[in-house]
């Protein structure tokens, strides 16, 4: 469920105009990467073992969220949508769920 996610989180900072290029941005960044990536944890792992491998992967992950965290804003102010606003402060207060006022649980599909 991450893809969506970040996908989400490229449309939402890029200006409309300019949405469609951004997202194509980041889906050639991400494919090259994949190609990249698989390349380069083989190399590592031959050379270094598997261990070392996913080491690397995991600091680069590491490193790559730090830069978001830093560098990247949140979009959705809970103060211009007083809708969110209530409803997380509400949350925050009783510890409850994102589930509807007087839901219990998530209703069961049944086959």
């Amino acid at each position: 469920m991450v893809y969506p996610t970040l996908l989400d989180s490229v449309s939402d900072v890029a200006r409309p105009e300019w949405r469609g290029t951004a997202v194509g941005v980041y889906r050639f960044w991400r494919d090259g990467g994949y190609a990249v990536g698989v390349l380069t944890a083989g190399f590592l792992s031959d050379a270094f073992g598997i261990p070392a491998a996913i080491a690397a992967i995991e600091g680069l992950t590491f490193l790559s969220g730090g830069v978001v965290a830093r560098v990247m804003s949140e979009t959705l102010s809970f103060k211009a949508n007083p809708q969110f606003s209530s409803l997380n402060a509400r949350l925050l207060r009783n510890g409850d769920s994102w589930l509807p006022p007087g839901q219990a649980s998530i209703p069961r599909i049944k086959y």
